[in-house]
C-alpha cells in the first residue's frame, strides 16, 4: 500500500511509517510525480495585488546578461545606428545622455528570433528606466 496517495514506490523500497520526515524520498517524490491542484484566479492576496500594481508592465524586469567597457558600447550603439535610418532621431527624441562610467550592463533581446545584446543607450526620457538598443534587430526596450 502506497504511503501517500499517487505515489508509486519501488517494491525493494523498505517500509517507512506515516510520519516520514519533512524531506522524506517520498515527500519530494509526490511532489515531482503529482499534478498541482489548479490555480483559483480570484484567490490573489492584497500583497500579490499591491505588487503588481507598483511594476510599470513596459519596463522588463529581467536580470542583466553581461556587461561591457564604454568603448565597446559606443561602438555597438553606433554600427546599429548606421545600418538602421532614423534610429538617430528616435534615440535623441525618448532618452537623455548617461554620464561617464567604465562599464555598463548588457542584455539578451527579447524580440523574437533575435539573438542580438540590447545595450545602454541612455535614460528614458517618460519612465524611470533605462533605455536600451538591440545591435541585431534596432529595436529599443526600457530595462
Amino acid at each position: 500500500m502506497p504511503i501517500y496517495p499517487g505515489v508509486s514506490v519501488p517494491p525493494d523500497t523498505p517500509p517507512v511509517s506515516r510520519r516520514a520526515g519533512l524531506y522524506s524520498a517520498f515527500r519530494w517524490l509526490a511532489a515531482l510525480t503529482n499534478a498541482r491542484p489548479p490555480a483559483c484566479p480570484g484567490a490573489r492576496s492584497e500583497r500579490d495585488t499591491a505588487r503588481r500594481a507598483t511594476l510599470a508592465s513596459n519596463i522588463a524586469q529581467n536580470y542583466p546578461y553581461s556587461s561591457e567597457s564604454e568603448q565597446e558600447r559606443a561602438a555597438a550603439i553606433a554600427q546599429a545606428i548606421a545600418a538602421k535610418p532614423g534610429l538617430a532621431e528616435k534615440l535623441a527624441a525618448e532618452s537623455l545622455e548617461l554620464g561617464i562610467e567604465p562599464r555598463w550592463w548588457v542584455w539578451k533581446c527579447t524580440t523574437r528570433g533575435c539573438a542580438g545584446l540590447l545595450h545602454t543607450v541612455g535614460v528614458a526620457r517618460n519612465a524611470r528606466a533605462v533605455y536600451t538598443l538591440c545591435d541585431a534587430c534596432g529595436q529599443t526596450f526600457l530595462r
